[in-house]
């Protein structure tokens, strides 16, 4: 988990290196201002038709910035006194709950009369 931990934190600072996901800089290289609107692309679609509209749209999506350089996540085997040290505290709250329920119910068990 340590290793996913450190992981995520470097896609998040290669994010905030590279402007965000805040941008349109990862999907396209189309400035803001030059975006049509939702309703100036239901217009064009109407106008010139939804082939034209893919096509002049196309050329955004294809110039869209390549993710050579986004961090890549190397798995390195846990050594096995790691693993053990860390699940040892679970480990023992669970032997300690363990007998304390025993000794709970066999205290409750000796109680009991006979019938």
């Amino acid at each position: 988990m340590e290793q996913a931990r450190r992981y995520r934190e470097e896609i998040i600072e290669y994010a905030r290196r590279n402007g965000g996901l805040t941008t349109l800089k990862f999907f396209t290289r189309m400035n803001l201002d030059e975006a049509p609107t939702y309703d100036q692309l239901v217009e064009m679609e109407e106008r010139l038709g939804r082939k034209t509209l893919e096509e002049y749209l196309s050329r955004w999506w294809r110039e869209a910035q390549p993710l050579r350089d986004i961090p890549r996540f190397v798995y390195r085997r846990e050594r096995l006194s790691d693993a053990v040290i860390r699940a040892s505290h679970g480990m023992m709250i669970l032997a300690l709950l363990n007998l304390l329920f025993f000794l709970s119910g066999f205290v409750t068990f000796v109680r009991r009369p006979v019938r």
